[in-house]
């Protein structure tokens, strides 16, 4: 059973384009490669219950960094910068293709929440958060992301068909 989880657990990473990972370098991981999801979902899912759309162009705006300016999410330095000294370990390696798609996929989706709770649209609002905060909770506690599955779909796809090209 717990060599299944494993395989299944190093699948997902490799999904999120972590495959290079030794499965030491994995398991002194764990925690800085859940933290950026982590605080990701904190944001969105208070931003939601708060009805706050400062709170969640603030989080598109962080997606927004990681996904297309920075080589890590910008929760990534935060991580390195606070909680690895304290707990020791390697620091979060730059962020492949499929997890910067993600936060590419996330920026928009976000900022459509914002803008749904500025419009007054609250019901919009959330029938777009739900699906979010589930994508961003399955990432959280699994490592399982469907956006870069869905990254990973295209661009092997396009690689067959020439018409993808990653990001």
């Amino acid at each position: 059973m717990i060599e299944r989880l494993t395989a299944w657990s190093r699948s997902c990473l490799t999904m999120q384009g972590y495959g290079s990972l030794s499965d030491g370098e994995r398991k002194s991981l764990w925690l800085g490669i859940r933290f950026a999801p982590a605080l990701c979902f904190t944001g969105i899912a208070l931003g939601v219950v708060l009805a706050s759309p400062v709170l969640l162009l603030a989080m598109a705006a962080t997606a927004f960094v990681g996904g297309f300016l920075t080589p890590k999410h910008p929760f990534d330095y935060l991580y390195d910068a606070t909680l690895r000294p304290l707990l020791g370990g390697p620091s979060v390696p730059p962020s492949p293709a499929p997890r910067r798609f993600a936060c590419q996929f996330a920026t928009p989706w976000i900022a459509a929440i914002a803008v749904a709770f500025l419009a007054g649209v609250t019901a919009l609002a959330w029938v777009l958060a739900v699906p979010l905060l589930v994508v961003a909770a399955t990432v959280m506690t699994t490592n399982w992301c469907l956006p870069s599955l869905i990254y990973g779909l295209t661009y092997r796809q396009g690689r067959r068909g020439g018409g993808a090209t990653p990001v």
